[in-house]
């Protein structure tokens, strides 16, 4: 006599079992009623597929803007993060202006109340040239935690 799987109770014959035949049928009964939307597989960050991770890392993302003065050629944006971790990768980029020349972008972490915990995420932006008066550039910024990698 086989057994049956824990999760869908699909029958498992044993090595030289006879007449299972029925039995793994049904299998495929079970498994062709199983089913899952689309969008249950297919967004990474979202519930069900993300909360269903074990130990999975932690991050915080989001999208910074600023805008050009036609005379500004370094842009710094301060916040702070929501992580309960400073020991965070930021990986920052942007959209290229049309007006100004892109020169570089760089983040970092600070710790503005000088308690020891860094919780201010700085992100530097330089142009050659600077983005034209009103001209909006957005920042995309993601981080992440790594004492929960």
């Amino acid at each position: 006599m086989g057994s049956y799987t824990p999760k869908r109770n699909l029958y498992k014959p044993s090595i030289g079992e006879k007449y299972w035949g029925e039995k793994v049928n049904q299998n495929f009964d079970i498994l062709d009623d199983h089913k899952h939307l689309r969008e249950d597989i297919t967004d990474f960050f979202s519930a069900p597929f993300w909360q269903n991770i074990p130990d999975k890392p932690r991050f915080e993302k989001g999208i910074k803007t600023i805008i050009g003065d036609g005379s500004t050629t370094e842009f710094e944006i301060r916040f702070r993060h929501s992580l309960p971790s400073d020991k965070l990768v930021v990986p920052v980029s942007t959209t290229r202006p049309t007006t100004g020349k892109f020169s570089y972008i760089h983040a970092y972490l600070d710790d503005e109340d000088n308690d020891g915990f860094r919780e201010t995420i700085v992100i530097t932006v330089k142009f050659d040239t600077p983005p034209a008066d009103g001209e909006v550039v957005e920042i995309y910024y993601i981080a992440i935690d790594t004492d929960s990698l």
